[in-house]
């Protein structure tokens, strides 16, 4: 017991240690994209700094992994070049046996990520989202699913306008129940539009059976509005922008997803990418695991420095593999080519399946 408890502790050491270094120069490479991409007279150092401590977060969560992987392999180079490696071995402790702590440890981070870092996550990288839209000056739409439907925001010149629609279908350009709200460059509301459906065409929105309300001329307005049979409004926005300017799923907390699926599914949008994500956070503290004996499997019994080298070399190619493979699979996933649930947890479990037979084999062996 004492010696897992060891083995928890110098693993959690090295897993700081490689995680500071990552912080730091993950802070210093996102700050070199932003000065090359803002202008500094307009986008101070203090602001760009501030961009990259609130991308920090998400950046190293992406990367946990691999953190894991090295930190792993640090731990097991530390204690081969103090001979604990060897006197563990001689202790008869088989190498399986004295992954309980590391495995407990790691096991213990990745359901301290999901469940706890994940809602930070989610708003620091929301937050950043909205303030890179603020210093882009873009005016690009945003989109938003609520429970009575799909809410789009589009701004410009000319002033803002909001959408609602109870149904879309999954190519953004068939709407139905439209609401159209539209405000001037002051922010106060100037008309508003109901329609049976509306058709998003190239450079205009057109309504089918819509009411009109003119808010400065409501004196000689009717009260159930002007009504067209056909009604053209003019907009900038496309299909595509509609699309992309949907709520990306890592700013989204994990347990808010499934409610969020199912409103995608009920607006007609596709919600494959949020399942994905779901079920490959599910995942993610196996995939920790996986990574930890990767690098275990492989460094193990190479305790001379000769043979250090190779065994390095060929955990972080298995390694990267795997991480790969993941990726890979979440982009066959996306596009219907393999189930959910076999690219969310099927890497994970490729990845401890050899790591466990390579180890099982040194230990016949």
């Amino acid at each position: 017991m004492r010696l897992d408890m060891y083995l928890t502790r110098v693993f959690f050491l090295s897993f700081i240690t490689v995680l500071v270094v990552m912080c730091c120069i993950s802070i210093l490479v996102e700050m070199t994209e932003l000065i090359r991409k803002y202008n500094i007279q307009q986008v101070s150092i203090e602001k760009i700094f501030k961009l990259s401590l609130l991308h920090l977060p998400e950046m190293m969560y992406r990367i946990l992994p691999l953190i894991i992987l090295i930190a792993t392999l640090a731990m097991y180079l530390s204690l081969a070049r103090t001979s604990e490696l060897v006197i563990i071995r001689a202790s008869k402790r088989s190498a399986i046996r004295s992954l309980l702590g590391p495995t407990i440890a790691t096991l213990f981070i990745g359901l301290f990520s999901v469940f706890f870092l994940n809602p930070i996550i989610a708003s620091t990288s929301k937050y950043y989202d909205l303030l890179i839209h603020k210093y882009s000056n873009s005016s690009a739409p945003i989109t938003t699913i609520l429970e009575e439907g799909l809410w789009i925001w589009q701004g410009g010149t000319q002033g803002k306008k909001i959408i609602q629609a109870s149904k879309s279908n999954s190519s953004a350009q068939e709407f139905s129940n439209v609401s159209i709200y539209g405000f001037d460059v002051s922010g106060k509301p100037s008309y508003r539009i109901n329609a049976e459906d509306a058709l998003l065409e190239a450079g205009s929105w057109s309504l089918r059976n819509a009411s009109f309300w003119d808010f400065s001329e409501l004196s000689t307005t009717r009260p159930e509005g002007i009504n067209f049979s056909e009604f053209l409004l003019e907009t900038d926005v496309t299909p595509e922008q509609i699309k992309q300017s949907f709520s990306k799923p890592n700013t989204i907390p994990l347990w808010k997803i499934p409610a969020l699926v199912r409103r995608l599914d009920q607006t007609g949008f596709p919600s494959i990418e949020h399942r994905v994500w779901f079920q490959m956070e599910l995942a993610n503290p196996i995939f920790l695991i996986s990574m930890l004996f990767i690098a275990s499997a492989f460094v193990t019994k190479h305790t001379r420095v000769s043979n250090s080298g190779f065994a390095i070399l060929t955990a972080l190619i298995l390694g990267f593999s795997i991480y790969f493979l993941k990726n890979f699979s979440n982009v066959l996933s996306q596009n219907f080519q393999i189930p959910v649930l076999v690219s969310a947890w099927a890497p994970p479990l490729i990845g401890i399946s050899i790591s466990l037979g390579f180890l099982l084999h040194l230990e016949d062996g």
